[in-house]
């Protein structure tokens, strides 16, 4: 018996809705790939090492990480919004990715519109670091040498642009001052170059230069953190110069927009497992990374706040959008 227009629509309207789902509870069937916009080194390639393996036990697949680094983790921002939204490409995304559309609009995606925000797993305090040829080994020194020489002190930025220029750009705001900005890639070869004496000075995740901090190549002369760090007991911290002042930089786990919800559901459950797990966990803030992995919303309006403080400083001329 041939069935009805009517029934045939009804039908389809439900394959639509169980298909999904259906994906959803076989989902992971394949290996998931894992890109991370910057180069390997930084402190996003470490925290996605430290939660590859454990993720993919938990979600029954491999993760397959994929570092695209480049123009401040945009080049991979673009790359990830046109991929399908199947669950099988994920990203790490950098604090950077909530401002990204304010500061140009030459990227081919929107940094809220174009992804599924899963969580915001944590974030690392930043600090304030010189080269050992600079001379500036204090948080004294280096205010003094800015403003003795405004703009004559490098400064590394981790991406083209005023989106990296945001953090340091607040420092120099508070106290009066100007930098030269120096960008780099990602963090591991601004540090490279940073060691190397190639620029004076870097505001970077603690998580990235705490090696050479300790291996005395580069001088930790302020924290971003409201208070002292218990690995860094001696740094001062900025906001003791600079009233109310702070930095952090925040990484968080999304995906393009349209993948199903019940798959972003499974992958933040499991990601909040693994980052909540005692090993994981124990591993990141022995790095000084603070674990948060929230839920979707608190991770939204995280970025949004982040972009509103942005928008603010545009507005009043601070920042300039590139050409």
């Amino acid at each position: 018996m041939p069935i009805k227009p009517m029934l045939l629509v009804s039908l389809i309207s439900v394959a639509s809705v169980v298909a999904p789902a259906h994906a959803a509870d076989d989902y992971p069937t394949q290996p998931i790939r894992l890109v991370v916009p910057y180069p390997p080194g930084g402190p996003v390639d470490f925290l996605a090492r430290s939660i590859s393996v454990p993720l993919g036990q938990e979600l029954g697949q491999s993760i397959v990480i994929d570092n695209k680094g480049g123009a401040g983790g945009n080049i991979a921002a673009g790359e990830v919004s046109r991929a399908k939204p199947d669950g099988y490409t994920l990203s790490l995304v950098y604090e950077t990715h909530a401002t990204a559309n304010l500061f140009s609009k030459n990227y081919k995606f929107d940094s809220f519109q174009s992804f599924e925000y899963i969580s915001l797993l944590g974030y690392s305090p930043m600090v304030l670091v010189t080269s050992m040829q600079s001379g500036l080994d204090t948080f004294p020194k280096f205010v003094a040498a800015l403003k003795a020489n405004p703009g004559k002190i490098n400064q590394a930025i981790t991406g083209p642009g005023a989106a990296s220029i945001l953090k340091p750009e607040l420092m120099h705001q508070a106290l009066g001052t100007k930098a030269t900005y120096v960008p780099f890639s990602g963090t591991a070869p601004a540090m490279v170059a940073l060691a190397g004496g190639q620029i004076d000075a870097a505001l970077a995740s603690v998580t990235a230069v705490l090696p050479l901090i300790q291996a005395k190549k580069v001088n930790a002369v302020a924290v971003g953190s409201p208070a002292p760090l218990d690995l860094l007991p001696s740094v001062p911290t900025a906001g003791s110069a600079i009233p109310g002042y702070e930095s952090t930089a925040w990484i968080g786990l999304v995906a393009p927009k349209g993948t199903p919800a019940a798959v972003t559901a499974k992958v933040e459950a499991a990601v909040r497992k693994v980052m909540l797990s005692p090993a994981v966990k124990k591993q990141l803030e022995g790095s000084t990374f603070v674990v948060l992995a929230t839920d979707p919303k608190t991770f939204v309006e995280r970025a949004r706040s982040d972009f509103k403080q942005a928008e603010a400083l545009v507005a009043k001329g601070v920042l300039k959008p590139d050409e």
